[in-house]
């Protein structure tokens, strides 16, 4: 008995315990407020080329260079991509830039700002974006891009399958 009693209150802490731990305490850190980086992203898109950029639901600003043809990619999709990204000092910190070898991947397998720039286009389309850092790399970066940092990339979608 006393011990369905020690089962039963070990079982209520452990779930107090997990609901206690919020993303921020199993991480180690937080994201930016995506509204606290608004400012810096519009000035990025007015200095770079892309004054009256759209900016959607998820606080990331967009530019559809060429909207392209054929097919569109989705979740399940395997693209083939030319990029440049850069940071917002205008640092290039990763590009594919050569059309005999475009950068090929699963769309789950980048980040959700790359993803969600290649869902505004179809095949050999070019999409230019600004995105808040939660979408990037978040609190924690990544390499040499530091915590909270919001990134540009330019993408060309090369081919969709």
């Amino acid at each position: 008995m006393l011990l369905k009693k020690l089962g039963g209150l070990l079982f209520v802490a452990l779930v107090l315990l997990s609901a206690a731990c919020n993303d921020q305490t199993r991480t180690g850190c937080s994201n930016v407020d995506p509204s606290k980086e608004d400012a810096a992203l519009l000035a990025f898109c007015n200095a770079n080329g892309m004054v009256g950029a759209t900016k959607d639901a998820s606080g990331m600003y967009f530019t559809v260079v060429s909207p392209g043809s054929g097919p569109r990619p989705n979740n399940g999709s395997t693209v083939r991509v030319l990029y440049t990204g850069k940071k917002m000092d205008g640092t290039v910190f990763d590009s594919q830039t050569d059309i005999n070898r475009p950068a090929s991947f699963g769309m789950t397998g980048v980040i959700q700002a790359f993803q969600q720039g290649l869902l505004k286009i179809r095949k050999q389309g070019t999409v230019r974006i600004v995105a808040p850092s939660y979408m990037c790399y978040g609190c924690r970066g990544s390499g040499n891009i530091g915590p909270n940092e919001p990134l540009y990339f330019e993408i060309y979608l090369v081919d969709v399958q």
